[in-house]
């Protein structure tokens, strides 16, 4: 019996180690082919809180602004400003430490059923970039305010957060 015994664990260690021991298949350098990959189709939400402010969500996270100019911590920990240029334009900017990180111009179409976001910055390499991502309101009625499904992007760089 102790013979048996010690011959199972003995399969069961080693069929163990070696499921250990294998590689994982998705450790390693991933690089983005944007040719390949579909880069649409989030979904971001703007909503009136009970405090006038603006609550945003998208991708899992979210944060809570005003649209006064003045900094608020966004969904990972940078600084965010809202201010309104008129009545169908937003600018907004994202710094981390005092660092510039991007400034993003939201502008609505005329019937208020598109938004065409563009975000112009520098990469940590010095290089500058400018993303264009294009919304279609999903629901509300005007304003910033409602759902929004991005359906066209171009972008030089990763958007964590959309």
């Amino acid at each position: 019996m102790k013979i048996r015994l010690a011959t199972v664990l003995a399969v069961v260690l080693a069929l163990g180690g070696g499921l250990a021991a294998a590689e994982n298949p998705f450790a390693g350098t991933w690089k983005l082919n944007p040719a390949k990959s579909k880069l649409t189709g989030d979904t971001m939400k703007f909503e009136k809180t009970a405090s006038g402010a603006i609550r945003w969500s998208g991708s899992g996270v979210s944060y809570t602004f005003k649209v006064d100019g003045k900094e608020y911590t966004g969904p990972f920990g940078e600084a965010v400003a809202w201010k309104q240029i008129d009545d169908t334009s937003w600018q907004t900017t994202s710094t981390q430490k005092g660092i510039l990180l991007s400034t993003d111009t939201s502008k609505l179409s005329p019937d208020g059923k598109t938004m065409t976001v563009v975000s112009k910055g520098t990469k940590p390499s010095g290089e500058t970039f400018q993303d264009t991502v294009v919304y279609q309101r999903i629901s509300g009625d005007k304003g910033l305010l409602g759902r929004w499904r991005d359906n066209r992007s171009s972008s030089a760089r990763p958007r964590p957060w959309r």
